[in-house]
């Protein structure tokens, strides 16, 4: 059975628990997000940034994951919503006095690649989920002028809540059937563009190794080719560390 590590007392709890046994703090359970205003705005725009078509550069997630309560502030909400309908405009605007309301240094202020990264965040959702994900990603000091190189997709198609790890087997497995169609457009988005490179986080991968779907034979090879080459023996990324490929006139290689 699957463990993970209790966000409160830190003892090794069972995947699929709502309370800790051993500190009695609730854990949120993963799934799908059930914010209708969230799942809204992800409809018709199932990427972060730049089109990953268009992108030269895709970092590819396992899923887009938010506080339950993500729409409970309207002035955050609305940020988010302003991220997420055009990500390359809010990377280059977000140094504007409006979206750091909660700020208590000035000197603090620049240019974000995502909401998350601004203390309104921390402050209204102090469980900060999602947050770490894109603090390690503005670790590479990239500036606003790679804004519109870069595209941040999931493989899951819908927006998440809960604990990363503290997953029930059978509804995991719900958002990734549902997520079939999603997944095969992605796949021939990323091949049949334009050349760039994919970073591919472990967790990813595991994902995409359970994949079981019905898929056409051209997709099929497709979607061979692209987990054989992120999954090639010694190439394999840690949680921290993402695997580099890249596809060029639809051959992916390893670049690391």
């Amino acid at each position: 059975m699957a463990k993970f590590k209790c966000p409160g007392c830190r003892a090794l709890i069972p995947a699929c628990t709502s309370v800790c046994n051993e500190c009695s703090i609730p854990i949120e359970i993963f799934d799908a997000h059930p914010s209708k205003a969230l799942n809204s705005l992800f409809q018709g725009r199932r990427y972060q940034g730049q089109n990953p078509a268009d992108a030269a550069i895709v970092f590819v997630g396992r899923d887009a994951n938010y506080a339950k309560d993500i729409d409970k502030d309207s002035y955050f909400f609305n940020i988010l919503a302003e991220y997420i309908n055009n990500g390359v405009n809010f990377w280059h605007n977000s140094s504007d006095a409006k979206y750091w309301k909660y700020n208590t240094n000035q000197d603090n202020i620049k240019n974000v690649h995502h909401p998350f990264l601004l203390p309104a965040y921390a402050t209204l959702f102090p469980k900060k989920e999602g947050y770490e994900y894109h603090r390690k990603f503005s670790c590479m000091n990239l500036d606003k002028s790679y804004a519109q190189y870069i595209s941040f997709v999931e493989i899951i198609d819908v927006p998440t809540k809960g604990h990363s790890r503290n997953i029930c087997k059978d509804r995991f497995n719900k958002l990734l059937r549902n997520s079939e169609c999603h997944i095969k457009s992605l796949v021939r988005s990323l091949i049949n563009g334009p050349p760039k490179a994919i970073f591919v986080p472990d967790s990813a991968i595991k994902v995409l190794r359970q994949l079981n779907c019905t898929w056409c034979d051209e997709d099929k090879i497709k979607m061979a080719k692209f987990i054989a080459s992120i999954c090639r023996e010694g190439r394999r990324s840690s949680d921290d560390i993402p695997i580099i490929c890249e596809i060029d006139n639809g051959v992916l290689s390893i670049c690391v």
